[in-house]
């Protein structure tokens, strides 16, 4: 009886809250005439005739009592070639400590590990090979300095292992390429915006990456003179969409956004922007932070190096939208991101570049079900939570008794075990 009744309350609220959402809309002359201008009409096929590595991974977590936390990242890279699966590179971090920070730094470092190490193997038999990461190559986190401070350890191993990927990318033939399935950012729509404001004088927003904050920080002055010049532009701003939602919606025909050079995000943070915080080196993080030296030492490497590039992708068949972040090196641009105060679409040489990599993404591409080679790869690297309580997790615990460690499992833990069996 009692789940017959949550489930009619939850039919109750869902049909409410759907009712409550805005639809959208894309009928606007801004929609329908700015951001074309930006799609590159492109369904080119190159067949791949070197290796094609892709990795991912997944990650178990256990706490006890005591604050003792356990990590486990397992990650897994595939070698390809002429569409045959050649080689499998497994790996497996395990960390512990009392109330670690971070733990999806830990598994992106895993992760990218993993790649540079089968990339390395790859270069050193075929000397090229084409790396899919699964997911973003963009550095993003919370600019706080106790929230890093208590991850500070999780993040440098990840940057180090972003930074040393790159650096192997541009050493050696390496074509990198970050693929997202699903994304909700919105720095491209807000840039394209922000674009076409400063064409008509409006300057304020150059500083901003979020839509929702545009609309927040926007002056009732400033409103009427937006609303002055075109009512459409006003609308985009009110409108929540993410880019990967408008190109999907939008954009029919099988092709790829400009690129867009994406600038440190400590040049979007609100705190830097207002005190005029233009460069990496100049941000407050950057110059006050004594306890995390060696983590900024290691940004400041990696921002050495030329930017990612955002570029949202169709594939010959349309029938889905993909975020790529793409090292920039591979688009001809040799401008340091360190150097970027805001982000900037690349020229037509790096257009011509970015064909290039699309028709070998075409070749990945060709059916419903998505890229074969990350698929492969999510289905071995997955960790699911039945398996990792059964089999790991109890190990762990008799390894920790084993050392003399007193420990139970946390209560919330075994409650879940004990009633619903996971």
């Amino acid at each position: 009886m009692a789940e017959e009744q949550f489930f009619s309350m939850f039919t109750d609220k869902l049909k409410n809250e759907v009712e409550r959402l805005p639809p959208i809309a894309l009928d606007s002359s801004f929609s329908q005439e700015i951001y074309p201008k930006y799609w590159q009409r492109f369904d080119g096929c190159e067949e791949i005739d070197y290796p094609v590595i892709a990795c991912d991974g997944s990650l178990g977590t256990s706490q006890f009592s005591g604050g003792i936390t356990f990590w486990v990242a397992r990650a897994v890279a595939h070698t390809y070639l002429n569409n045959s699966l050649r080689k499998v590179k497994p790996i497996v971090e395990v960390k512990a400590d009392y109330r670690l920070e971070g733990h999806s730094f830990f598994m992106k470092a895993a992760e990218l590990k993993v790649l540079r190490l089968a990339v390395e193997e790859a270069l050193e038999e075929y000397g090229e090979a084409l790396a899919l990461y699964d997911g973003s190559l963009y550095l993003v986190f919370l600019h706080h300095r106790p929230h890093i401070e208590a991850r500070r350890e999780a993040i440098e191993s990840y940057v180090n292992e972003l930074t040393a990927l790159i650096r192997l990318g541009i050493n050696k033939n390496v074509r990198l390429i970050g693929v997202s399935k699903d994304s909700d950012i919105s720095y491209l729509r807000a840039h394209i915006i922000v674009e076409e404001l400063r064409k008509h004088g409006f300057n304020s927003f150059r500083h901003y990456r979020s839509i929702k904050r545009m609309r927040e920080r926007i002056s009732d002055d400033l409103k009427v003179k937006v609303k002055a010049i075109n009512r459409e532009y006003f609308k985009e701003i009110a409108l929540d969409i993410s880019d990967e939602a408008l190109v999907n919606t939008l954009m029919k025909e099988s092709g790829f956004t400009t690129p867009l050079l994406l600038a440190p995000q400590t040049s979007y943070v609100l705190h830097e922007s207002e005190k005029e915080h233009k460069r990496w080196s100049e941000s407050s993080l950057r110059r006050g932070s004594k306890s995390l030296s060696s983590l900024l030492q290691k940004m400041d490497e990696l921002y050495s190096l030329p930017p990612i590039a955002l570029i949202y992708w169709k594939p010959k068949h349309c029938l889905r939208t993909y975020r790529l972040d793409v090292p920039s090196y591979q688009l001809g641009v040799d401008v340091k991101t360190e150097d970027l105060i805001v982000d900037k679409f690349v020229n037509e040489k790096g257009i011509q570049a970015m064909k290039h990599l699309i028709e070998l993404l075409n070749s990945l591409d060709r059916k419903a079900y998505g890229i074969r080679p990350l698929l492969d790869v999510d289905e071995i690297a997955r960790l699911i939570r039945r398996r990792y309580t059964r089999a790991y997790e109890p190990v762990i615990f008799e390894e920790l008794k084993s050392h003399g460690f007193n420990v139970e499992q946390r209560k919330r833990s075994m409650r879940d075990y004990y009633m619903r069996r996971y």
